[in-house]
C-alpha cells in the first residue's frame, strides 16, 4: 500500500482493488482501468502509469508469491453492490494509517498524504502539467490547488549570466527623471 501510494500515486480504492494483471512487467507500466471489481473515478483516472524499474522489480518479486488475483491480499471479498465506502483491505489500511501517524504524518487523511507527496515530487521535478497527468486529474486546477506550493518564490535561475559588476552600468540618481528611467529597465 505504501509503495503504491507513494511511488505510483494511487488512490485508496485503486490500491484496494488492484489486480496483478494490471502490471506490464516488460514495459514497466501499471494500467489503471475498469475490471470486474473496479471502476475508475473518472475517464481521466484510467491511464498507463510508468513505474521506476526498482519498483517494478520489487512488485514483481511480491507477485511471484501471490495467492490470489489482488496485489493486496485481504480476508474480505470485494463488494460490487456496496452503496457505502467499503474497502476489502480496510484492516490493512488502518494498520498503515496508524504506522504513518506514529512516524509523524499528522494530516486528516494520512494515506492520501502519500499521494500528495507523489504529486508534489513530480511537480518539483517535471512541472505542473506532468504532475496533473501523473495524478490523473481531469482539471489542472485540482493539481494546482492541492499539490503545489503557491508560496514558492520562483526565478529563472539565469542571474549567473549577468556580470556582478558590469562596467557599463549607470549609477541611479535620486531624482524623478532617473527613477522613471530605472523603472523601465
Amino acid at each position: 500500500m505504501f509503495l503504491l501510494a507513494t511511488f505510483a500515486g494511487l488512490r485508496r480504492r485503486e490500491i484496494d482493488l488492484l489486480e496483478w494483471t494490471a502490471f506490464d512487467w516488460q514495459r514497466s507500466y501499471l494500467r489503471i482501468h475498469q475490471t470486474a471489481y473496479f471502476t475508475a473515478k473518472s475517464d481521466d483516472s484510467e491511464a498507463e502509469l510508468p513505474l521506476d524499474p526498482e519498483l517494478i522489480y520489487l512488485l514483481r518479486s511480491y507477485g511471484t508469491r501471490a495467492t490470489g488475483p489482488f496485489v493486496i491480499e485481504a480476508r474480505r471479498l470485494p463488494k460490487h453492490d456496496a452503496v457505502y465506502q467499503y474497502y476489502r483491505c480496510d484492516e490493512i489500511f488502518q494498520r498503515l494509517i496508524a504506522w504513518l501517524r506514529l512516524h509523524g504524518v499528522r494530516s486528516q487523511k494520512p494515506l492520501h498524504e502519500l499521494r500528495r507527496e507523489f504529486g508534489s515530487l513530480i511537480n518539483q521535478r517535471y512541472g505542473i502539467h506532468a504532475a496533473s497527468r501523473a495524478l490523473r486529474h481531469s482539471d489542472i486546477r485540482v493539481t494546482s490547488d492541492c499539490y503545489t506550493d503557491s508560496r514558492a518564490r520562483a526565478t529563472t535561475g539565469m542571474g549567473f549570466l549577468l556580470e556582478s559588476n558590469p562596467t557599463n552600468a549607470v549609477q541611479s540618481q535620486h531624482n524623478e527623471e532617473s527613477a522613471r528611467e530605472t523603472s523601465c529597465a
